[in-house]
């Protein structure tokens, strides 16, 4: 068992490191895993995807001891909305990708973030 713990641990390094570099280097990425460049809404599509490889690390981490199974990917979840939630607003107030459902997708994003903050699953009233 010792064995998986340290192989999903190897993993989930790997994705988080992949994560951060689409988040910081998008272009390079692009470049080195698929011979092109990235510009514009692929690049903030790049780094959305980095996000959730951090979201996805953060879920798959193991914890020696305990099985908070449901606690990590909550708090992986709350991650990645929540640098989703940022990314997409200040694209939306600063950048020059201005796509129809770009503040949609931040305010889902927000309520998303608020309710995993807040420890709950489903939006007020719905059934659970």
């Amino acid at each position: 068992m010792r064995h998986a713990d340290d192989l999903v641990r190897a993993l989930a390094v790997g994705e988080g490191a992949m994560g951060v570099a689409l988040v910081v280097v998008p272009g390079l990425i692009a470049r080195l895993l698929f011979g092109g460049d990235v510009a514009g809404a692929g690049q903030a599509m790049a780094r959305i995807a980095g996000m959730a490889l951090l979201g996805l690390a953060i879920a798959c981490w193991p914890l020696a001891g305990k099985s908070g199974g449901a606690d990590r990917a909550r708090a992986a979840l709350l991650v990645y909305s929540a640098l989703a939630t940022i990314y997409l607003s200040a694209l939306a107030v600063g950048g020059e990708l201005r796509g129809v459902l770009l503040w949609p997708a931040a305010v889902v994003h927000l309520v998303v973030t608020v309710l995993l903050a807040r420890g709950r699953s489903t939006p007020p009233g719905a059934a659970r």
